[in-house]
């Protein structure tokens, strides 16, 4: 069941960039994505962020699962798809989504695989969820504050973007935290499936509106 999980993550990218009006960008965005998350994951493994597993402190938990599941892979995983893909061919924020959601496929691969032998996949469908919805999230308000606002910088609407992005991925984290402490899926699988419910809804409004 947790190698069946991996798979859902290029399944939703796939359904979205069947959808999209520049397929070969949005793959190609795609794969750069999944080298730049491995290059992220051999970073964030300098930081034995990992070691903090055993606190049973409930905001070291939260922070745990924020930076080592999250932050550090969205900035070191960006930065580089931002160096590539400028160098390939200078357009790099029109492609974010599809390059996040190539560094969470290779992520959310690598924790699936250090959990493979745990018989619970609860924590990896939280994840997994609030991965999803987050990503979702972001696009839409990419896209709908590009459209509506007259800004200098595209840059300022991707950072305006960026911040919804990592407060969904910070709330996600606490779900994750209570979870892992208490074993109750309450609080975890609210605000992970409201999260991707939500990214999914706005999603479908942004498809009406274009």
């Amino acid at each position: 069941m947790t190698v069946l999980l991996i798979f859902i993550l290029p399944l939703v990218f796939v359904l979205y960039a069947v959808f999209s009006r520049d397929a070969s960008g949005t793959f190609t965005a795609y794969l750069i994505g999944l080298f730049a998350g491995l290059a992220s994951l051999m970073i964030v493994s300098l930081f034995h962020i990992s070691g903090l597993t055993n606190s049973p402190h409930f905001f070291v938990q939260v922070f745990r699962f924020f930076l080592d599941y999250f932050l550090l892979h969205s900035i070191f995983g960006l930065a580089i798809f931002f160096l590539i893909s400028f160098a390939i061919s200078g357009e790099v924020l029109d492609t974010a989504f599809s390059a996040l959601f190539g560094i969470f496929t290779t992520v959310f691969g690598s924790i699936a695989y250090n959990q493979i032998n745990t018989p619970d996949i609860t924590e990896l469908v939280l994840c997994l969820l609030l991965i999803i919805g987050a990503i979702l999230i972001f696009d839409f308000i990419f896209n709908i504050l590009i459209s509506n606002l007259t800004l200098s910088s595209d840059f300022i609407v991707f950072l305006m973007a960026s911040v919804l992005f990592f407060i969904s991925l910070f709330v996600g984290s606490i779900g994750l935290a209570s979870y892992y402490l208490t074993s109750s899926i309450f609080t975890g699988l609210i605000i992970s499936g409201v999260t991707c419910i939500l990214g999914i809804i706005l999603n479908v409004i942004q498809s009406r509106l274009s």
